[in-house]
């Protein structure tokens, strides 16, 4: 099975892929400029030459956007990346899922970028920076996350 992590923003997207709990390829895109329809074009262009290039993903797991001290304007841009990308997803027949960055920070125990850097480097003994690394620990946190749900079902 083919998993593909988002951490999306305005600015960056930090990508993992993995194949079943391997992470195979790590990616950041960066997009310069000030937050418009035309931004989030670009945005949505690079994230489907990517998804394209890379056939057969399965799942795409994207970090929820919250409004941690942000304005309403922030807020509005980041759920309109987070959206497009998930559309981006189910056109190629993608399940889409969503974690909150918190559920990740508490399932895997970091408190700071620092940390998730560091966490990313033990786990998968790959060093990336922040967005590749909050984009690496999706993946685990998903897993936990499935698994309590089960445990809670039964």
């Amino acid at each position: 099975m083919k998993t593909l992590c988002v951490d999306a923003s305005t600015t960056h997207v930090g990508l993992a892929l993995f194949h079943g709990i391997v992470p195979v390829a790590t990616s950041t895109l960066e997009f310069k400029g000030t937050y418009d329809l035309t931004k989030l074009r670009c945005i949505v262009d690079e994230f489907e030459s990517y998804v394209s290039d890379k056939a057969d993903i399965d799942l795409i797991i994207i970090e929820q956007p919250i409004a941690m001290l942000r304005n309403s304007a922030t807020v509005s841009s980041l759920g309109q990346v987070a959206g497009a990308l998930a559309a981006i997803g189910f056109m190629y027949k993608c399940k889409v899922e969503y974690v909150h960055p918190m559920k990740v920070r508490k399932c895997m125990g970091t408190k700071c970028k620092e940390d998730t850097i560091k966490k990313a480097k033990k786990l998968f003994g790959l060093k990336v920076g922040e967005h590749g690394a909050d984009a690496l620990m999706l993946y685990p946190t998903y897993q936990k996350i499935k698994v309590n749900n089960l445990k809670e079902q039964k």
